[in-house]
């Protein structure tokens, strides 16, 4: 299922830095309604919605984007996002089939430092991207974030870990 919602996603944004105090926010819901995210959304950003997920634009750029998604916590294979949540994003099929992890850093989701693992990958139908994934135990769903930017680009995914950081309830 989530990976419906992800591959149905994928198109494609870009990056700055800090984001302004007065950035605007647009409503993600998950979950059929049980969660509803306040994402800021910068100038030149868009952000589009379909059922329980959401994904993030920078209309300046066709290099990265960031998808918002939950999966509920009793779905199939979701107890890998607590105990190994590399496997979970490799078993998924939505990094494609030759991931490679390449790093560890930390995402801000709801408030709270999560792990995020980095992965060079190729999705199904994508050039190599830079994948971090990331998710967050919230009740009885996992929020899970992935955000997909240029090969060695960091200024465009520090940009959109920003914007991922100032999600709120």
């Amino acid at each position: 299922m989530l990976r419906a919602h992800v591959v149905a996603l994928l198109v494609a944004c870009g990056g700055s830095s800090e984001l302004p105090s007065d950035t605007p926010r647009q409503p993600c819901t998950l979950a059929e309604d049980a969660v509803t995210l306040q994402v800021p959304v910068p100038r030149d950003h868009a952000l589009a919605a379909m059922q329980g997920a959401c994904l993030l634009v920078d209309e300046r750029s066709e290099a990265t984007f960031a998808t918002i998604a939950s999966l509920p916590t009793d779905a199939q294979g979701s107890e890998l996002l607590a105990d190994a949540p590399e496997r979970f994003f490799e078993e998924a099929g939505l990094l494609g089939d030759d991931a490679r992890r390449t790093g560890r850093g930390r995402l801000d989701i709801l408030g709270e430092p999560v792990t995020a693992l980095r992965w060079a990958a190729r999705p199904e139908g994508m050039p190599t991207r830079a994948i971090t994934t990331a998710a967050k135990r919230h009740g009885a769903l996992w929020i899970i974030v992935m955000i997909f930017t240029t090969p060695g680009n960091e200024d465009e995914r520090e940009h959109l870990e920003q914007v991922i950081a100032g999600a709120s309830l």
